[in-house]
């Protein structure tokens, strides 16, 4: 699981979004810098258009609650792994208990945090993606726990 400490100003599950829904006023959705998220759940081994956290603007605060490989993408920011540099593009391990904090970005908007075998949140529609406009998919918000497969 995934314990959030402080989810920054707007983080959601984004996958590959889901498709042939909008005649019944339902968006894509799905991760607004798909080649960032794609690379990050491929360097842990995921499917390309796996759920993975888009960030944006930064400024999480996470906590490991299990053993588990993740891969952070996207806007060059400042992250740490209970301190120690995160490297962006890289796969790295968490400990459970880990924090992985993430600062604003210096450049870009959005980051991408994946973990190895994936994010559970249930499907809606065919994709695990946050539509805050209907009320559908992703996680409830912040302070909350999240699994991961």
């Amino acid at each position: 699981m995934l314990k959030f400490i402080r989810a920054g100003m707007y983080t959601s599950v984004q996958d590959g979004g889901r498709e042939g829904q909008r005649q019944w006023g339902i968006s894509r959705c799905g991760a607004l810098d798909k080649p960032a998220m794609t690379i990050a759940n491929l360097l842990v081994g995921n499917a390309p258009e796996a759920a993975a956290l888009e960030i944006t603007l930064g400024q999480i605060d996470v906590q490991f609650t299990r053993h588990c490989w993740f891969a952070l993408t996207g806007a060059a920011c400042e992250a740490t792994l209970d301190g120690a540099p995160v490297w962006l593009g890289w796969r790295m391990e968490a400990k459970a208990g880990q924090r992985l904090v993430l600062k604003n970005p210096q450049h870009g908007i959005r980051s991408y945090l994946a973990v190895a075998g994936g994010i559970d949140v249930p499907e809606v529609l065919g994709s695990r993606s946050t539509d805050l406009k209907v009320g559908i998919g992703g996680i409830e918000g912040a302070g909350c726990r999240m699994a991961i497969k």
